[in-house]
């Protein structure tokens, strides 16, 4: 069951990602059938002295947008990438935080966390 929720909020991860930067642009991104494949969520994992251990207090989401629609140049590029996130049946709430992005992988840490 965990693995199914966790799947159905990336999926909502990677809408609420393409349409806000829809707005900017004329043309509405389209999916790719695969568009999932791009995008990770999960709960950051920490390493010390070589026990890995998870924090349920703080949710890690990894995507590549551009890789996510069919039409790349309907998302401009230049605009920040809005997300927004929740927890079970609570209220969306927006990541302010800005993401780190290397090599068109946009990744965001958002903390207290309520799992």
């Amino acid at each position: 069951m965990r693995g199914k929720t966790m799947n159905m909020n990336v999926i909502l991860f990677a809408i609420l990602i393409c349409e806000s930067v829809s707005i900017s642009k004329s043309a509405t991104p389209s999916f790719k059938d695969n568009a999932a494949d791009f995008i990770e969520a999960s709960f950051k994992k920490t390493t010390r002295r070589g026990v890995e251990k998870e924090d349920f207090t703080k949710i890690q989401i990894e995507a590549r947008p551009l890789l996510m629609v069919q039409d790349v140049s309907s998302i401009d590029k230049t605009q920040d990438f809005q997300l927004e996130i929740r927890s079970g049946d609570g209220d969306w709430k927006l990541v302010t935080s800005t993401p780190s992005i290397r090599g068109g992988v946009y990744k965001w840490t958002e903390s207290n966390i309520e799992p």
